[in-house]
């Protein structure tokens, strides 16, 4: 939420795009896409790094496996979904329906919110 970015835009991150000497992530791939077969290419922000998500990726980075290219990945290949580890994860946790995350996320943030504290 801190970049404003896409989600698959931030699934498709790869850490070369990671530029912590400068403080900025690069969404842009680097294989252009056209809009609609057109000459038009779409272009992604450069966005730069708040000391949140700058402690959060280099703590990623330091952890990541050398030889897997992407910021969020499975088994070495890119997430195509998180919907689906999040779901597994309230399943074995108790917690059933799909959409159990956002509220009883924000009835916690409510009473104790969230943060790199908590």
């Amino acid at each position: 939420m801190s970049t404003a970015a896409r989600k698959e835009a931030i699934l498709e991150l790869t850490w070369d795009r990671v530029d912590f000497r400068q403080g900025t992530i690069d969404f842009n791939r680097s294989e252009k896409q056209s809009i609609l077969g057109t000459s038009h290419i779409k272009g992604r922000a450069m966005v730069d790094m708040n000391e949140t998500i700058d402690e959060a990726l280099a703590e990623a980075y330091e952890y990541r496996d050398r030889d897997r290219p992407y910021v969020i990945e499975w088994k070495g290949k890119m997430v195509q979904d998180p919907k689906n580890a999040i779901g597994a994860t309230f399943r074995r946790a108790g917690i059933v329906g799909e959409y159990m995350g956002r509220p009883r996320a924000a009835a916690h943030a409510s009473v104790a919110p969230l943060g790199p504290e908590n």
